[in-house]
């Protein structure tokens, strides 16, 4: 895996067995990344031009669709024959969890 493919994000794939399993991975690949995410009075704060900034539900999306990456495979050619490459993708953690 090629980081310049991964434009600086850390990869992280949901796998879809196990939630608590798959939100942990989650949580451990933010912390891992470079996004500098504080605890301040036990709320998660931003640090953003100068300003710390609460993190709510929709800027915890942001912050993880810049930070963190997920991939896929695309067949890249037809069925015959296939061309079978590796994609990275902002990941979205989707609108259904609010």
């Amino acid at each position: 895996m090629s980081g310049d493919k991964l434009k600086g994000c850390r990869l992280h794939v949901w796998h879809g067995r196990d939630p608590i399993e798959d939100t942990i991975s989650l949580a451990q690949a933010v912390a891992a990344s470079p996004a500098e995410l504080f605890n301040c009075n036990d709320r998660f704060c931003w640090p953003n031009d100068g300003h710390l900034d609460p993190v709510s539900k929709d800027l915890l999306r942001e912050i993880i669709a810049k930070h963190i990456c997920t991939r896929r495979l695309v067949d890249r050619g037809t069925r015959e024959p296939p061309v079978w490459e590796c994609e990275y993708l902002p990941f979205d953690f989707g609108r259904e969890w609010t």
